[in-house]
């Protein structure tokens, strides 16, 4: 069966494959909800809680792993300084 494989964190679409379908269904960054046509510029991104594709922007995405990375980066700190 043909899947769609994505980064489990960022949602980022990575490619298709195929698949048993038992595998996708127990498998992390998998579906078989084919991702829409998106054009130079723009990524599709998976959101696993809603299981639907939306199309953001290479620079919108860049922010938003910024914004994660410092925030994981603070929580990171904040929890070695209370060792």
């Amino acid at each position: 069966m043909k899947a769609y494989m994505f980064d489990v964190e960022s949602g980022i679409f990575e490619g298709e494959t195929f698949e048993h379908e038992d595998h996708i269904k127990l498998a992390e960054g998998l579906t078989t909800t084919a991702p829409p046509t998106f054009n130079k510029g723009q990524l599709a991104v998976f959101n696993q809680d809603d299981l639907k594709w939306s199309i953001v922007s290479i620079s919108g995405m860049k922010e938003r792993l910024t914004l994660f990375t410092e925030k994981e980066k603070q929580h990171h700190d904040h929890v070695n300084l209370g060792r």
